[in-house]
């Protein structure tokens, strides 16, 4: 019998998610996290605080294993461009059922 991959949980994987950010990213990570921290205190609803770290998880695991097709569907977005069509998309849960099995 294969041995269980362990998943981290929500703490881990904002920790990781932070860890693998850096300058303005990590700053909008952080950002994000604070406003979904606060929304979690005032509405004692924990979900906007899972859903902000699942997109950056996401995103995370997309730039270490989209590859060059990746990193140029970025680039373009960051410079407000729309990313051309002749690119296959990136099915998410695709990649991480990848990871997981």
């Amino acid at each position: 019998m294969a041995a269980e991959q362990h998943m981290p949980d929500l703490p881990e994987r904002a920790e990781q998610v932070r860890a693998a950010l850096d300058g303005e990213d990590r700053a909008q990570f952080d950002a994000d996290l604070d406003q979904a921290l606060e929304a979690a205190r005032q509405t004692r609803d924990l979900k906007p605080l899972g859903h902000v770290v699942e997109a950056w998880w996401r995103l995370v695991l997309l730039r270490r294993h989209g590859g060059t097709a990746w990193a140029q569907t970025e680039a373009q977005l960051r410079a407000g461009q729309t990313p051309g069509a002749e690119h296959a998309p990136v099915e998410v849960e695709e990649l991480i059922a990848r990871q997981l099995g």
